[in-house]
This record gives C-alpha cells, sequence and structure tokens, in this order.
C-alpha cells in the first residue's frame, strides 16, 4: 500500500524538532529524506509512514495519542492547504468525502472503498478498513472532520472489525 508524502509530513511537521529527530533519522534511511523534503503529492509505502508515526509516537510526550491527534489535522490541514469542495456543508457531506479522498490518497494492494452501514444526518457507522493504521488515527480523522463543520457535540466510537460510529 502506498500514500501521498503530504500525509507523512504533516505528522512531522506537528512534531516538535527533538520528537521528530529519531524518526527523521528513519525516514533519512528508508526514503532518502527528512519528511520537509518528501514531495507531497509522491507515493510513499504506508508501512514506511506507520513506522515513521511509530517513532514518533515514542518519543512524544503524547505518546499514543498522537495517532489521535494526528488524525484530527488531517482534514483542517486540506482544509488550509488545498481547499475543501465548496459544496460540502454537513459533516455527514465531509464524511462521504473522506471515503473519496481515501480511495484517492491511497493505492495498492488492501485498499478497499469505505462501506457505510447507515449514513444519516447525525449519525454515522462506517466500515472503514485502512490496513497498518491504528484505530485511534482514523477516530482522530473523523473527529477533525466534525471540528471544521463546527460540531461541539460529536463522538467518534471504534466498534473493532474496522467499523466505526460517528455522531454528532
Amino acid at each position: 500500500m502506498y500514500v501521498k508524502g503530504k500525509f507523512i509530513k504533516l505528522t512531522g511537521l506537528l512534531m516538535r524538532p527533538d520528537e521528530v529527530k529519531r524518526a527523521d533519522e528513519y525516514l533519512i534511511n528508508a526514503e532518502g529524506v527528512p519528511h520537509t523534503k518528501l514531495v507531497d503529492e509522491d507515493w510513499y509505502d504506508t508501512n514506511v509512514f506507520n513506522r515513521f508515526k511509530d517513532i514518533c509516537a515514542e518519543d512524544s510526550l503524547l505518546k499514543e495519542r498522537l495517532y489521535y491527534f494526528v488524525g484530527t489535522r488531517v482534514y483542517p490541514t486540506i482544509k488550509r492547504s488545498a481547499g475543501l469542495p465548496p459544496e460540502l456543508v454537513t459533516p455527514l457531506d465531509f464524511i462521504k468525502f473522506e471515503a473519496e479522498g481515501y480511495l484517492l490518497n491511497h493505492r495498492g494492494e488492501g485498499i478497499v472503498s469505505r462501506k457505510f452501514i447507515h449514513a444519516k444526518d447525525g449519525d454515522v457507522l462506517v466500515e472503514a478498513s485502512t490496513p497498518g493504521y491504528k484505530p485511534d488515527f482514523m477516530r482522530g480523522v473523523f473527529a477533525g472532520i466534525l471540528a471544521i463543520c463546527d460540531v461541539k457535540t460529536g463522538n467518534v466510537e471504534y466498534l473493532g472489525d474496522d467499523k466505526f460510529h460517528i455522531t454528532w
């Protein structure tokens, strides 16, 4: 599986220099460059991305909470940098858009479409298979979507088996 470089770069940019130092050493060994030199739209092995995040978590004050934190910053970062389609208005619009975005930003064996078990305003149950990613990362992605929609009372629960229950 492969992921675009901008998501690896995002993780590093959220870290303090002392927290990302060892992860950058790993990245230089694996890809030849630190996170700041990755090409945003180039493809990188998701195993490299996952190991980079793991090293960052080990060295971060956040520890395991880092995965959720990084996830919460994915869509706010996309909104600030590349922008998001103006037709996205409701949290449900954004959650459905995430399903499309996942397929656009990942490729390779194991990448499958999101499966919406039910999806109505205020209540979504989605099977979001993301091989190799920790569930807390995806919880964070969905929580970040709710945040950019100014939802203050939302909740994202991981139910197991790649299923997430999102309410607001």
